[in-house]
């Protein structure tokens, strides 16, 4: 436990690490291109389904497709990269003091408003399924309309990184 304390604590010798993680995968290359197909495709279901959904669900929907502009609109202000710099290996022994350049505050700015956002939008749970495909093997929605899993070991078993 006192291994997952040290993770957690704000000087935590992985907390650039998990922060560039975080930034990349929050990263428009990696969000924008799917959540602006979901958008874009969003009024497209609601008309052709609207009328067999229930009076909750609509609102659900309404409220994630609004979220989901938001996040696009958030995605739209960030200018285009052209190449993404990786920071170099440490070259210095384990131990010793290495400087932390401070981040841009437009952009963290920017990575805690998409938090946010993307915080609000699991809220409203999981997308209609004809906008973002079937939930894999072993998975299930919850009451709350939440991805879980119902079966570890066909999850697992459908798991592509693994």
């Amino acid at each position: 436990m006192a291994g997952l304390d040290m993770l957690r604590s704000p000087n935590s010798p992985m907390e650039p690490f998990m922060s560039m993680i975080m930034q990349t995968l929050a990263s428009k290359e990696v969000m924008y291109p799917p959540l602006k197909e979901i958008f874009d495709n969003y009024p497209k279901y609601l008309e052709d389904h609207g009328a067999e959904l229930d009076e909750e669900t609509k609102e659900r929907y309404g409220k994630q497709f609004d979220v989901l502009g938001k996040i696009c609109t958030e995605f739209e202000k960030q200018p285009e990269i052209t190449e993404v710099e990786l920071p170099e290996a440490a070259s210095e022994p384990a131990g010793s003091a290495t400087e932390v350049v401070p981040e841009n505050p437009e952009a963290a700015e920017h990575f805690e408003k998409l938090g946010k956002l993307l915080v609000e939008l699991q809220q409203y749970g999981y997308p209609p399924k004809e906008l973002v495909g079937a939930l894999p093997e072993g998975w299930q929605i919850d009451e709350s309309g939440l991805p879980k899993v119902a079966d570890a070991a066909a999850a697992t078993e459908a798991c592509t990184i693994m």
